[in-house]
């Protein structure tokens, strides 16, 4: 469904694939085959797109390269079509590199972020006014004080 949708066309990761310009999706599309995004769709697809007009509550902890990498432009855009509000908690935790960050889960290196997208119900706004995104960075140590 997600991956491969009917006669093994794409399936609905096609949302997210086709907005990307040419260039965009040669060096970066790749990075849309992952299982975390596969449940973004999912879970964008259970709560908003398949009952338009309820309310609705998606949150996630995933790996936070949605929040500014190149591929996830279409991602990012849904989110601030479906829903009403986002907060965005930005945990970090490059566990690579020249500048490492401790990460919140012991023994992960890939950085993470909370989410939290609130939809109340049918808008009348509709697509014309995207969701008010909250954005906070959190830094500091997993050690108790």
């Amino acid at each position: 469904m997600i991956r491969y949708g009917d006669d093994d066309q794409i399936g609905l990761l096609r949302d997210f694939l086709d907005p990307l310009p040419a260039r965009v999706r040669a060096e970066h599309g790749m990075n849309l085959y992952n299982d975390y995004v596969y449940f973004w769709r999912w879970a964008i697809w259970k709560t908003a797109e398949q009952h338009p007009t309820r309310s609705a509550v998606l949150t996630y902890i995933t790996a936070s390269a949605y929040l500014d990498g190149p591929a996830y432009g279409a991602l990012r855009g849904m989110l601030r079509r479906e829903f009403d509000e986002l907060w965005i908690i930005d945990l970090g935790g490059e566990g690579r590199g020249t500048r490492p960050d401790e990460n919140v889960f012991e023994g992960v290196l890939t950085p993470v972020a909370i989410v939290v997208a609130v939809r109340l119900g049918a808008s009348e706004a509709g697509e014309n006014q995207p969701a008010e995104a909250r954005y906070r960075r959190v830094t500091g140590s997993r050690a108790r004080s």
